[in-house]
């Protein structure tokens, strides 16, 4: 009997526009990256990011070639939940289809999407690769199925799964194509404000900065998240933050494809962030590894002291249970003490209301 063949781990990996950067990541990571991402030029559609360097048609041309001659997939975000509507109108769809016929025409390997709406016109369009995105709220198995048969043969699945193994496994069984986990975003679990938050990414990555200064301190609502976690130990144990020693529960389920979050961090983070997970091991202060906290910690929190955190959790299946044991790792291991952070701030006050 033969043995089964074993499945090298990969990774997906964000560029951020500033020179070297892509050069730097394959010249360090070449044979461990499967792909590098970009976003979509905001001419032609939302992304997932506001305040990205932009990225031309030129640039993405350059890129994509740069990529293949290292052997590593190229992708290009077109992932904005929220359109205003306008996915239906004529104008949307002559502009959209020019682009897909660009990234056809220069072997551009896949796209990620959240609206399914979007994913299915591109699947009847093209013949590129779809990767439905996490913002698609993918967190069931038949939810999975559904945007596979839409068009998409990559799913990543919602933050909100991310620590339920056993339902991560089910998806990946149920489907024909690969799930993506995100390791390093670490959202606030079950984020009361998800949807209006990325709904105003959306918007905001379109925008002029004329426009922006018009619609008030968008940066309200990752402040208040970010805050959440300084100074909540619950809410941090919550997180969807993935540790690089605890990469081996994915795999052991199957699963072999991880994204680094942080399109818009230094180079030299993204490298050292890549490392420790290619290491399954991290030495420093955890909040290094989250792409959220790139130069916003106020607190330090030693990774190893987080060892076995996995196996004292166990699978979230339950929320509220989850939520039990996080408390009891607090407190078994007095770890409240380290978060002393500072909240920051959100940059927004209401005036009015009552007195």
């Amino acid at each position: 009997m033969s043995t089964p063949k074993k499945v090298k781990t990969r990774f997906s990996v964000g560029l951020n526009g500033q020179p070297n950067n892509l050069e730097d990541l394959l010249g360090a990571f070449g044979n461990d990256i499967y792909e590098v991402f970009a976003p979509a030029p905001a001419e032609v559609i939302q992304t997932g990011r506001r305040g990205h360097v932009p990225v031309s048609r030129e640039e993405i041309k350059r890129q994509a070639d740069f990529a293949h001659a290292h052997g590593v997939r190229y992708n290009v975000l077109m992932n904005g939940p929220c359109q205003g509507g306008l996915e239906f109108t004529e104008e949307f769809c002559t502009r959209l289809y020019s682009f897909l016929d660009f990234l056809d025409e220069n072997k551009v390997d896949c796209v990620t999407i959240t609206n399914p709406f979007i994913i299915e016109m591109v699947h009847k369009h093209s013949p590129i690769e779809i990767t439905a995105g996490s913002w698609s709220d993918i967190s069931t198995p038949l939810k999975a199925r559904r945007f596979e048969l839409l068009g998409a043969s990559t799913i990543v699945p919602i933050d909100t799964v991310l620590k339920s193994v056993s339902t991560l496994k089910a998806m990946q069984s149920g489907i024909h194509g690969a799930l993506k986990i995100i390791v390093n975003q670490g959202c606030v679990f079950y984020c009361d404000g998800f949807f209006a938050h990325i709904n105003l990414v959306a918007h905001s990555s379109v925008m002029s900065d004329e426009t922006m200064d018009q619609q008030g301190n968008y940066l309200y609502p990752i402040n208040r998240c970010r805050g959440m976690r300084l100074v909540n130990p619950l809410e941090f144990f919550m997180s969807d933050f993935i540790r690089p020693e605890d990469l081996h529960w994915y795999e052991d389920a199957g699963i072999h494809l991880f994204k680094i979050a942080g399109r818009r961090a230094p180079t030299e983070w993204m490298i050292n962030t890549l490392r420790a997970y290619l290491n399954r091991s991290y030495e420093g202060n955890v909040f290094d590894l989250f792409s959220q906290f790139v130069g916003q910690t106020t607190i330090d929190l030693p990774n190893k002291e987080l060892d076995g955190w996995f196996e004292f959790a166990g699978d979230c299946k339950d929320a509220e249970a989850f939520m039990e044991r996080c408390k009891e790792l607090c407190l078994d291991r007095h770890l409240e003490r380290h978060f002393k952070g500072t909240i920051p701030d959100t940059g927004f006050t209401c005036k009015g209301g009552r007195a």
